[in-house]
């Protein structure tokens, strides 16, 4: 019966009697809450008449009930844009975006979206983990596709931001030597990962390694103060 009201349901919208066939859809959702069909026949009326803030709660059961990971990831997102595009809630749809750049690090609008509310919202942790699992993802996948200067720079790109802003905005030097350590596997002698480095091993006290990181600095600086500082900093 329920798979008859559906068809009828169907029919109905195609004739374009929404409202009736809405009516229909809801009562195969009173008998069976979680009934796929039914709730993606759901989610199309409500798009189709622009109900946006009645239409995240039924992606979400859409997404929960997915056996499907790529249709899972797309209901996620799509929640995600309605709740910050057409709800205004930037808050909610940065929750939503972390939990799909948990299982997509690499998509850049994603990863633009929630970096930008966590900058605004000055939320360095949080930020931190995100630049580090995107360099992260990056660098694994790189290690399957072979060369990609796009890949390498993402990677690179990442764990630069993350020694950034674990050493200047969360005050972990420690933290930061180990983000510029795995920065400076994918960029090699890369001058602005050196210097982060360079910074977090002289506040950790570990001079040997410090001076280390100096000598491959050194031969990259122009005269001038950040030369002169790391002169100093080395000694004799």
């Amino acid at each position: 019966r329920l798979e008859e009201l559906l068809g009828e349901a169907t029919g109905l919208m195609a004739a374009g009697q929404a409202r009736e066939a809405e009516t229909l859809i809801d009562r195969v959702l009173q008998q069976d809450e979680e009934h796929v069909q039914a709730l993606e026949l759901k989610a199309d009326l409500l798009q189709r008449r622009q109900d946006w803030p009645a239409l995240p709660p039924v992606l979400e059961r859409l997404a929960d009930m997915a056996f499907d990971a790529a249709l899972t990831l797309a209901y996620t997102r799509e929640r995600a844009l309605v709740l910050e595009e057409h709800l205004g809630d930037r808050e909610a749809a940065a929750l939503v975006w972390a939990r799909y750049l948990d299982w997509e690090p690499l998509d850049d609008e994603a990863f633009e979206r929630l970096s930008t509310w966590y900058l605004e919202q000055e939320s360095w942790l949080e930020l931190a983990d995100l630049h580090g699992s995107r360099a992260a993802a990056a660098w694994e996948r790189l290690g399957d596709a072979g060369h990609s200067p796009g890949l390498q720079m993402a990677a690179r790109q990442g764990y630069l931001e993350e020694a950034r802003l674990r050493l200047f905005q969360q005050n972990d030097p420690s933290a930061a030597v180990v983000a510029a350590d795995a920065g400076l596997q994918v960029a090699e002698d890369d001058p602005e990962l050196l210097e982060i480095q360079v910074r977090g091993l002289a506040l950790t006290n570990q001079r040997e390694a410090c001076r280390d990181a100096i000598d491959r600095l050194m031969p990259q600086l122009v005269d001038g103060p950040l030369k002169d500082e790391m002169v100093l900093l080395r000694g004799n």
